[in-house]
């Protein structure tokens, strides 16, 4: 891949719609699952596995259950999408803007809390507290 090539990948990737909401990891040995919420959907799961797979998991349980069983008894998957008002991209700046004059930082203040409160709510509906799951009351 040559120079224009990456870069023309970069902003292709950086200009994609940014995805919020709620996911999960479900260990497939065992049923448990730690639920959590993002405003990058995509860089979730990147982010959780390589925390996983560096065995720094801030989650103990789920970092010891991933040591036992490996990658392959987990799966990731988005259990709802957040609707946004704005098309927010994975460059930032739509929220970095200063011609916005601050209401950026205000939009994903907004979208953090509605995505925290979606996952709270799967939390309580899946039941995945400790012992049945991985989330800490």
């Amino acid at each position: 891949m040559n120079k224009e090539q990456r870069k023309r990948m970069v902003e292709s990737y950086q200009e994609k719609p940014r995805e919020m909401g709620v996911y999960s990891i479900t260990n497939l040995m065992n049923g448990r699952r730690l639920i959590g919420s993002s405003t990058n959907l995509e860089g979730a799961w990147n982010r959780e596995r390589f925390g996983l797979e560096l065995g720094t998991h801030e989650n103990k349980e789920l970092q010891a259950d991933w040591n036992e069983y490996g990658c392959e008894a987990f799966r990731f998957e988005v259990l709802e999408k957040l609707k946004t008002e704005e098309k927010l991209t994975h460059d930032y700046k739509d929220v970095l803007n200063p011609a916005i004059e601050g209401q950026g930082v205000e939009i994903m203040r907004r979208y953090r809390k509605e995505v925290a409160k979606k996952e709270k709510s799967w939390i309580e509906q899946l039941d995945s507290f400790v012992p049945n799951g991985y989330n800490v009351r």
